[in-house]
């Protein structure tokens, strides 16, 4: 059985995507054998992303569903048999754009508006957001695109300025730096990508080129040492899409071709396992056909012009 897929997501459990025809596909080892899963019934869908052991996907009519071990109430956690059936989180014919971490979830409604819901252990600053119900972060109706970690939050408005909140990398100490309230760095710097690692943030200006903040442990923002303010990465200013792992960064450019930076221990950024860690852009394979990449905590999982998915990395 050969799958088309228009989107793709990847958690170091399982790999998901969207068919061309809109299904939602789940694709996970067995016994010793790969698992392909068709999840959400006969429903189209918009987007899925996944983190840890659970899935949440946007369906066609902008509702919002999950399943697996996620931060919202469910009847099927501890149900064997149903934990892989998408429930509804909330209902409002609104999303756009979900992020999640293990611990929390964010997302994008139609009008503009930030809401989460989950725990906040400081990733959200001072805004408090419900565990069970999604909670409005903020009062502006103007952000385009949202991304998050442990750690912190980042978000994109229309104007393409790039705002964070909760723990940023401030000086030898982790977690030292803690913005309360969502906060530009640099009101005058526009962008047009974002993505977050553990402790680390990668994102494309509207120029092309390529910035990083944060933990550099193992090259993941490229060169060396930690940045206390976004940094340009290299010098191409060609790039399109970021995706991050825990404590890698892949990136894809204008021509299709695929880079990584980062921890390469289980070869999640070209390789095999055990061929080192990168702190200089590196091509991941020759093809030049990439469309979309996405990354797990130690895996990476990239879609070309095809429709074709391939995947490196860890797979438990």
């Amino acid at each position: 059985m050969k799958l088309e897929f228009s989107q793709v997501a990847c958690t170091d459990y399982f790999r998901m995507g969207i068919t061309t025809t809109g299904g939602l596909i789940q694709i996970r080892p067995s016994r010793g054998r790969i698992r392909i899963d068709t999840i959400g019934s006969t429903f189209k869908w918009r987007q899925v992303v996944g983190c840890e052991r659970f899935v949440i996907a946007i369906r066609s009519d902008r509702t919002l569903w999950g399943c697996g071990y996620g931060p919202w109430p469910s009847p099927n956690r501890h149900h064997q048999e149903s934990e892989w059936e998408l429930e509804p989180i909330n209902m409002n014919k609104t999303w756009i754009q979900v992020a999640c971490t293990p611990t929390h979830i964010v997302c994008l409604d139609s009008h503009g508006g930030l809401w989460s819901m989950g725990r906040n252990d400081g990733q959200l600053g001072g805004y408090v957001v419900g565990e069970s119900t999604l909670t409005k972060i903020g009062d502006s109706n103007e952000w385009t695109k949202v991304a998050c970690n442990t750690y912190n939050m980042v978000a994109l408005k229309k104007k393409g300025t790039l705002w964070m909140v909760g723990y940023i990398y401030k000086g030898p100490v982790r977690r030292k730096g803690f913005i309360k309230k969502l906060t530009s760095p640099n009101p005058k710097a526009l962008y047009s990508d974002i993505a977050c690692g553990v402790h680390h943030t990668v994102a494309i200006k509207r120029d092309g080129t390529l910035w990083g903040l944060g933990f550099n442990s193992e090259g993941q923002i490229g060169g060396t040492g930690n940045k206390s303010t976004f940094t340009q990465i290299e010098t191409a200013n060609d790039w399109v899409q970021v995706a991050c792992g825990a404590w890698h960064t892949v990136v894809l450019k204008k021509d299709g071709t695929l880079w990584g930076l980062g921890r390469n221990n289980y070869g999640q950024i070209g390789g095999t396992g055990g061929t080192g860690d990168k702190n200089t852009l590196t091509q991941i394979g020759t093809s030049n056909d990439w469309i979309q990449v996405a990354c797990g905590v130690t895996s990476t999982i990239a879609l070309n012009n095809k429709g074709e998915a391939y995947t490196a990395g860890y797979w438990r």
